[in-house]
C-alpha cells in the first residue's frame, strides 16, 4: 500500500467504541427527526461536538441559511498560515436518500477526516507536485482541499460517491480558487463498483486518500481494485479508519493481497494526546 519513501507515512487510527457508539446515535437521530441540527438536540454526556471533531482546526462561521453552513477553517503552525473556506450542507436526510449510494459523508465532517487534513497539512512535503484523488470524501473532502491549499500539488480531485456531495464540493472548489495557486483542483462523482475505471483515471495519481469509508462489506473488495487501478506504479495510499468492529482489519487483508500494508496508530504527537484523552478521560 506504500512505497519505500513513504512506509512510514500510512496512517490509521481506532478509536473507543464509546465515540463511535454516540456517532451512530447522531445518525439515529438523523434518521428519527429526518433532519440535522446544529443545535443542542443530543442531551448525552458526549456532545454532537466531541465526537464530530477533535477540534483540530479553529473554525469560525462565516454565514449560513436553511440549506448550506460556510465555515472558515484556519490554523496557524507548522509553517503555514492555512485558511479554507468549508460548506458544510444542511439538508435533510432521510432512510429512502441513505438506501441510495452511501449518505454518511453529508451527516458532517466525520473524525477520521479531520485528522486525516491535519496529518496532509502537516506533512505537506508529501504531496509537492504530486498528483492526489480524495475518494469518498463526503461534502467537504477536507484532506484533499487542505492539500490543494498548502502543498503545491499538481493536481487534486477530490471525489465522493454522493451527488449532492459533489456539487458542495464544486462550490468549495469555486470559492476557494485563489488559495489554490498552481494547483489544478476538480471536483467529481466516483463510486468504486465492478465496472471498468475510465481510461484518464487508470495509474494517475501518486497518491490515494481515503478516511472512513470501509464499514460497507459489499464494498471493501471494490475499493481496493479501484485504488489499485488509480495508483501509478510505486504510488502511495494513506487510508484513516477506526476499527469500527474489526472492518479496518477486514479491508487491511483485501488490501495485503495487491499491496504492501504498514498500520501505524501512533503517527502524530497532537493527535496521539488527543486521542489518549478521548480513551482515558481521567487519567493526567
Amino acid at each position: 500500500m506504500n512505497s519505500e519513501e513513504y512506509s512510514s507515512n500510512n496512517r490509521s487510527i481506532r478509536k473507543t467504541s464509546g465515540i463511535a457508539k454516540e456517532r451512530w446515535k447522531l445518525l439515529a437521530q438523523i434518521l428519527q427527526n429526518g433532519e440535522k441540527s446544529y443545535e443542542n438536540n443530543i442531551k448525552s454526556s458526549v456532545s454532537i461536538r466531541r465526537f464530530q471533531s477533535f477540534g483540530l482546526f479553529d473554525v469560525k462561521t462565516v454565514s449560513a441559511d436553511k440549506d448550506v453552513l460556510w465555515q472558515d477553517y484556519s490554523l496557524s503552525q507548522h509553517s503555514t498560515q492555512f485558511q479554507l473556506s468549508v460548506s458544510e450542507l444542511k439538508c435533510k436526510i432521510d432512510a429512502d436518500k441513505l438506501q441510495g449510494f452511501n449518505n454518511t459523508g453529508n451527516i458532517c465532517i466525520w473524525p477520521a477526516e479531520e485528522i486525516m487534513a491535519y496529518y496532509c497539512l502537516v506533512n505537506k512535503h508529501l504531496f509537492h507536485k504530486k498528483n492526489v484523488i480524495e475518494l469518498g470524501g463526503g461534502m467537504t473532502c477536507l484532506a484533499g482541499f487542505t492539500i490543494a491549499a498548502t502543498s503545491e500539488a499538481s493536481l487534486v480531485q477530490v471525489t465522493d460517491g454522493n451527488e449532492d456531495s459533489v456539487k458542495n464540493l464544486s462550490a468549495m472548489v469555486d470559492r476557494n480558487q485563489q488559495r489554490f495557486h498552481t494547483t489544478e483542483v476538480i471536483s467529481s462523482l466516483f463510486r468504486w463498483g465492478p465496472g471498468p475505471l475510465e481510461d484518464c483515471l487508470q495509474e494517475k495519481f501518486d497518491i490515494v486518500l481515503c478516511s472512513d469509508c470501509l464499514f460497507f462489506e459489499e464494498g471493501r473488495k471494490d475499493l481496493v481494485n479501484s485504488m489499485f487501478n488509480l495508483l501509478k506504479p510505486q504510488g502511495v495510499i494513506l487510508v484513516f479508519a477506526p476499527s469500527r468492529g474489526g472492518t479496518f482489519d477486514m479491508f487491511k487483508c483485501l488490501a495485503e493481497e495487491s499491496f504492501d500494508t504498514e498500520v501505524i496508530e501512533n503517527y502524530n504527537p497532537t493527535v496521539w494526546s488527543l486521542h489518549q484523552k478521548i480513551i482515558r478521560p481521567n487519567v493526567e
